[in-house]
């Protein structure tokens, strides 16, 4: 799977790039785990992602930032078959999110986040899936592929731009593990 997802990002544009590396340990309880939430920003319409409780919660503070739903449960570190998911912005405030840096990745500011995600379907796991505007911005993950077809067509409808699309992009825990 992640053979043929990183020869979609050969083209022009890319939005995500999907590594296979297997770094160290798993994790396994609720404390090893951090929510990833989808916000909708919209004054700039784009969604963003986080797991930080923290971030979570001061964006919920700004009134341009909707809290839309949590879409699973990262680890929360280095493990086996978990690669970290960088978040980078553009000077316009828009965010770009991929593993492996994509081929001509110029101007952009990564951001200290230190979100991880499954590289692997496993026990437990949800596939999560994406979408994105031709240019890579507005970067829109699910864990349904239903929700996803929605976004793709709603936003040809609105705008006339085809989204790119992305099956089984990452896996996330689909529940809070327990303590």
């Amino acid at each position: 799977m992640f053979a043929r997802m990183i020869s979609l990002f050969g083209v022009k544009t890319s939005c995500l790039a999907v590594s296979v590396i297997v770094l160290t340990s798993a994790c396994a309880g609720a404390a090893d785990h951090l929510p990833l939430y989808r916000f909708y920003n919209t004054k700039i319409h784009q969604h963003e992602y986080t797991n930080s409780e923290t971030e979570a919660k001061e964006w919920q503070k700004v009134p341009h930032k909707n809290k839309e739903k949590v879409l699973g449960w990262l680890p929360t570190g280095p493990g086996k078959e978990v690669t970290r998911l960088y978040r980078a912005t553009k000077e316009n405030g828009r965010h770009y999110y991929y593993t492996v840096k994509p081929r001509g990745f110029k101007n952009f500011k990564l951001e200290p986040t230190n979100m991880y995600v499954y590289e692997h379907k496993g026990n437990g796991r949800v596939a999560v899936h994406a979408t994105c505007l031709s240019g890579g911005e507005d970067m829109f993950f699910s864990t349904s592929k239903e929700e996803l077809d929605l976004v793709i067509e709603d936003t040809k409808n609105a705008i006339g731009n085809q989204r790119r699309r992305f099956l089984n992009v990452f896996y996330v825990l689909e529940e809070k593990p327990e303590e």
